[in-house]
């Protein structure tokens, strides 16, 4: 049997394929419950980026 943090990394491996990010970092990661396709980043500098079609098409705010 596998303990929680074991299931919680198989269920959470998936590539993404992030905004070029010069200088800066992804802080936080965050997909819609309700439309999986939707995806927010938040960078360590502040820049927050939304994508509604999946990890493909980032749009800065």
């Amino acid at each position: 049997m596998l303990n929680f943090t074991e299931e919680m990394l198989k269920m959470t491996k998936t590539i993404i394929d992030t905004p070029e990010l010069k200088n800066d970092g992804i802080a936080y990661i965050a997909r819609n419950r309700q439309n999986e396709k939707e995806l927010a980043i938040y960078t360590v500098n502040g820049d927050v980026y939304v994508s509604d079609a999946g990890p493909i098409a980032w749009r800065k705010f």
